[in-house]
């Protein structure tokens, strides 16, 4: 897979994704973070390797498997493989948590 921006490849969804945390929580009925931890390597100066270990956490007040679905949709599209937590309740926040994890790797080449 080629290195994406993350947010905006997210948001295609139809559901506002932010890098890591939200400043203000949003008003729109889903929301989600998404946590991209890297690992980078290469054999020599031109070739730069991206192993990537995603979380992507959806936030709905309601277990609504059609927004999950909408994020979901967007990983089985590029043909990446998933392992999906669906709708834990976290009193605390009063809202359904959804956790989506993702290992994938970009190759950069640099000039």
């Amino acid at each position: 897979m080629q290195d994406i921006n993350l947010k905006e490849w997210l948001n295609l969804s139809g559901i506002p994704f932010e890098d890591t945390q939200w400043l203000e929580t949003p008003t729109t009925e889903a929301y989600g973070v998404y946590i991209d931890k890297q690992h980078k390597r290469g054999s020599d100066t031109k070739l730069h390797i991206v192993e990537h270990d995603l979380e992507v956490e959806v936030y709905t007040e309601f277990a609504d498997r059609d927004i999950l679905d909408k994020v979901e949709a967007l990983f089985i599209d590029k043909g990446l493989e998933i392992d999906t937590i669906p709708f834990t309740y976290i009193e605390s926040e009063r809202l359904f948590m959804s956790k989506i994890y993702c290992y994938y790797t970009t190759k950069l080449r640099r000039n």
